[in-house]
């Protein structure tokens, strides 16, 4: 469970540097791994060896509701670090079956549940 991802309006103005995202991005992926145990995160670099497609299921729970397209442009920080920590082969829909969901509510939080398909 973490912070809620930056809409994609955001994306856009405040981390247009390729730096800047970079650090966005790496950041997830410290949180990913931190939040994984050791056998986690052993399993979960083998899942591109085991299963053709992986179906990623992220829920995000904040006070204000993205639209549609910020909703799922915000997750791709997330997908990018789970690619880095080659947990997914690639973020393409060939690869992942993306399902991505939202609740109004408090407090800010990220949910997320990897399934080999």
């Amino acid at each position: 469970m973490w912070d809620v991802p930056p809409s994609a309006n955001s994306l856009r103005r405040r981390y247009r540097s390729p730096f800047v995202y970079r650090n966005l991005r790496d950041s997830w992926g410290w949180s990913l791994a931190a939040a994984a145990s050791p056998n986690e995160r052993h399993f979960l670099q083998h899942i591109p060896h085991m299963a053709r497609r992986v179906r990623v299921v992220i829920s995000l729970q904040h006070p204000k509701l993205y639209d549609r397209d910020n909703l799922w442009a915000s997750v791709k920080p997330i997908l990018d670090s789970m690619v880095n920590l080659r947990w997914l082969v690639d973020d393409s829909e060939e690869h992942i079956d993306l399902q991505v969901t939202q609740t109004k509510g408090q407090p800010h939080k990220t949910i997320l549940r990897i399934e080999l398909l």
